[in-house]
C-alpha cells in the first residue's frame, strides 16, 4: 500500500511521521497517490503500533489536499499521549496547515511557507438551489472547524482568522511566529525554488499552477552582477538611494533591462529583474555613475543580520560584499576573527564617521559598550525601585504603583507627589471646616488641633523626604 505517510519508531520514547506531498481522499475515503483506498482506520492502527512514545514528530512539506483527512490526522494527533513536535520541513499549505497545528511545539524555517484559506467543494453536475445552500452551510461549519484548530494554537479571534482565511494569507517562517501559528524558528533555511507552475521546496515538488503564491516572496534570491567595480572616494559620504536617485520613472514603467541595471547597485534582489523596488536589499553603489562607496559597503556589511534576506543566501552576499572590501584593502567582518580592522595599505585605524560603521569595524568593542550600557541601566532601575520601597509606608498604594510601573518616577518625583497630596488633603479638610462652619456658628467649631496636626504631618514627610533625597545623594556622590 502506497500511503501519503510515513510512520517509524527512531527509538524506544520518540517515533516520526513523514507527511510529504498531497492529502489524498475521495470523500469519506482516504486514497494514497495510485487510487487505492487506506482509510483513517489504517492511520490509527499505524500511530497505534508505534507503542508508548514520548515524543512523535510529525514532518511536513505538503501543499495540503483533503481537509477530512487532515481533521482527522490532527485530532488523533491532539488525542496522542506523546509530545507532539511539528516541523514543517518546507510547506504547509491549505489542509497540511491543519494537521501542524496539533503539534506542542510547532518549528519551522524563516524562509518555509504556511497558508491559510477558506476550505472548497469541488462539484460535477446540477443542483438546485436548495441543494447548493446546503452545500455552503457544510463549507461553513468545516471552515468552523478550521477556525478552531488555528484559534487552539495561536490564541487569535476567530473573527481575524476567517478575514485571514478569506484573503487566503501566506506566511514565512517569521510571519507565522508573529501571529502564533509558529513556536519556534529554525536556523537553517530550506532550498526553493519555482519552475513554471511547480514549486519545489527542500526537494519535494508541489504542483502550484492552481494557487496565487507571491512568488518573489518565498523563493531565494540573487546576488546581482555589480554595475561597476570603480571605486568612488574612500571619505565619501553615503546614504542609502530612493528609485528617484536612479530615474524619473516608475517601477512599473521600467524595462527588465533597467530593472537589471538598478538592481546592480545592490547586493541583493528577491528575483530578477525584480519585481518592485522593495525587493532589493543592501544598496552600496553610487546611483549616479554606479561606482562602490566604501561607507555603502561598510552599511551594507553592518545590516547583513538584519536584513531579512534567507539564509541559503548569505553566502552568496557575503562573497558580493568580500569583494568590494578586497577592493579597499580591508577584510570582510565574517572573516576577521581577531577583530582588527586596520587599513592594509596604510597599517592605520579605519576613519569610523556613524554608528554602522563603527558596528562593522568593531563589533568586540560595540558589544561590550552596550552590554556596559544595558547593565548600568539595569542596576539605575534597581535603585529607583528600592528607594520607592523605602519610603513606601508613607505613599498612597496607586502613587507606588503609578511611580514604580505606570510612569515611572524617581524618588524626588515621589517627593513631589506627596506634598501635592497633602495639600490636595489640607484644602479638601479646610473646605469641609468652613462648610461645618456656616451650618453650625463659626464659635462652636474649633480648627486649631486639626490644622496644627495637619501642619505637623506635612513637615513631617517635608523632612523625611529631604532627609532620604540628601543621603542618596552623597551615597552617590561617594561612590
Amino acid at each position: 500500500m502506497n500511503k501519503f505517510w510515513q510512520i517509524k519508531n527512531i527509538s524506544d520514547d520518540e517515533a516520526e511521521i513523514v507527511l510529504y506531498g498531497e492529502i489524498y481522499s475521495d470523500g469519506g475515503l482516504w486514497l494514497d497517490e495510485e487510487g487505492n483506498i487506506t482509510t483513517p482506520r489504517q492511520f490509527y492502527d499505524d500511530l497505534k503500533a508505534l507503542g508508548d512514545v514520548k515524543k512523535l514528530t510529525v514532518r511536513i512539506n505538503s501543499i495540503g489536499g483533503d481537509i477530512f483527512a487532515a481533521q482527522a490526522i490532527y485530532t488523533q494527533l491532539k488525542s496522542h499521549k506523546a509530545r507532539v513536535v511539528a516541523i514543517i520541513d518546507g510547506i504547509a499549505a491549505s489542509a497540511a496547515s491543519v494537521v501542524a497545528m496539533a503539534g506542542d511545539v510547532v518549528k519551522m524555517p524563516n524562509n518555509a511557507l504556511m497558508m491559510i484559506h477558506n476550505p472548497a467543494m469541488g462539484m460535477l453536475g446540477y443542483f438546485t438551489a436548495d441543494e447548493m445552500k446546503k452545500y455552503a452551510k457544510q463549507l461553513e461549519v468545516v471552515k468552523e472547524g478550521i477556525i478552531h484548530a488555528y484559534a487552539g494554537k495561536t490564541g487569535l479571534d476567530a473573527e481575524r482568522i476567517s478575514r485571514m482565511m478569506d484573503k487566503e494569507t501566506w506566511m514565512t517562517g517569521k510571519e507565522a511566529k508573529e501571529l502564533g501559528f509558529v513556536d519556534e524558528i529554525l536556523f537553517e533555511d530550506v532550498p526553493v525554488a519555482a519552475r513554471g507552475g511547480v514549486l519545489i521546496v527542500n526537494g519535494v515538488r508541489h504542483d502550484i499552477s492552481k494557487l496565487s503564491v507571491p512568488l518573489p516572496k518565498i523563493i531565494n534570491g540573487v546576488s546581482p552582477e555589480n554595475v561597476s567595480m570603480e571605486t568612488a572616494d574612500e571619505d565619501e559620504p553615503w546614504e542609502a538611494p530612493n528609485l528617484e536617485d536612479f530615474t524619473d520613472k516608475s517601477w512599473d514603467e521600467l524595462s527588465d533591462a533597467e530593472k537589471r541595471r538598478i538592481a546592480g547597485h545592490f547586493a541583493w534582489a528577491a528575483s530578477m529583474p525584480p519585481e518592485k523596488y522593495g525587493d532589493l536589499k543592501l544598496p552600496h553603489h553610487r546611483p549616479s555613475d554606479g561606482k562602490v562607496v566604501w561607507r555603502g559597503v561598510a552599511n551594507a556589511a553592518a545590516r547583513l543580520e538584519q536584513s531579512n534576506i534567507p539564509q541559503a543566501d548569505m553566502g552568496k552576499v557575503k562573497n558580493h560584499l568580500g569583494r568590494h572590501y578586497e577592493q579597499f584593502d580591508r577584510t570582510p567582518p565574517w572573516e576577521d576573527k581577531a577583530g582588527n580592522h586596520e587599513n592594509k595599505k596604510e597599517g592605520k585605524p579605519v576613519d569610523v564617521k556613524t554608528a554602522d560603521e563603527l558596528k562593522v569595524l568593531y563589533p568586540d568593542l560595540v558589544a561590550a559598550i552596550e552590554a556596559a550600557a544595558r547593565e548600568d541601566g539595569a542596576n539605575a532601575e534597581r535603585e529607583r525601585i528600592k528607594a520607592i520601597d523605602e519610603i513606601a509606608s508613607v505613599m498612597p498604594k496607586d502613587l507606588e504603583t503609578k511611580a514604580k510601573f505606570e510612569s515611572p518616577m524617581t524618588v524626588e518625583q515621589v517627593a513631589i507627589e506627596l506634598l501635592k497630596i497633602e495639600a490636595a488633603k489640607k484644602k479638601e479638610a479646610m473646605a469641609k471646616m468652613m462648610a461645618d462652619s456656616r451650618d453650625s456658628g463659626v464659635d462652636d467649631v474649633n480648627v486649631a488641633p486639626e490644622a496644627h496636626d495637619n501642619e505637623a504631618q506635612k513637615e513631617a514627610v517635608v523632612k523625611s523626604m529631604a532627609e532620604l533625597i540628601s543621603k542618596r545623594r552623597a551615597k552617590k556622590w561617594q561612590s
